[in-house]
């Protein structure tokens, strides 16, 4: 695994960031279960440093913010053994995220705790959506939220904890 972001950040012509976030995990940890996780943690985190590294190499005062993602909500059409293994990987992975990555801020690292913050039951209502509140163009799927993929009111959750982030650090820049 290689990655070079400053390739990327010149393909498509991209100034170098003040911030980047980050969030990663979900589809990496959802499958896991307690005999899984720690190879498959252990490759994550290896790729995540590599990343950062990358980010950091080509662009070294950006602010990095490591996301940790949302746990699962209820359960319905989905049952209880799988949603219930779910919520374990991703407590794990929070669990892991939080002992790699939290404390980095003197190297640029900054953790938001989604997986902490977003309602399990609210934040997951199963309600079919349109993609977006100000999408106008063709609408050839709805969204459906479900135990992985956030409602509206978990997105509203994560943005509000996003943009309170993004405004202190943009205050440590004057």
């Amino acid at each position: 695994f290689a990655f070079s972001y400053a390739k990327y950040r010149a393909a498509w012509g991209i100034s170098r960031p003040d911030i980047l976030h980050v969030l990663l995990g979900t589809n990496d940890c959802y499958s896991a279960d307690a005999h899984t996780f720690p190879a498959t943690y252990a490759l994550y985190k290896t790729r995540y440093e590599q990343l950062i590294a990358s980010v950091k190499a080509d662009s070294p005062a950006c602010a990095i913010i490591v996301g940790i993602p949302v746990s699962s909500g209820r359960q319905g059409e989905y049952g209880t053994l799988n949603t219930e293994r779910v919520k374990r990987a991703m407590w794990m992975l929070a669990k892991h995220l939080v002992a790699d990555f939290d404390g980095r801020e003197a190297e640029g690292i900054y953790l938001l705790d989604y997986h902490s913050i977003v309602h399990r039951v609210y934040g997951f209502d199963t309600t079919p959506e349109k993609p977006g509140a100000d999408y106008t163009g063709p609408d050839t799927y709805k969204y459906m939220s479900d135990i992985t993929h956030c409602s509206q009111f978990g997105f509203d959750q994560m943005g509000n904890a996003y943009f309170g982030l993004v405004q202190y650090l943009r205050s440590l820049r004057g």
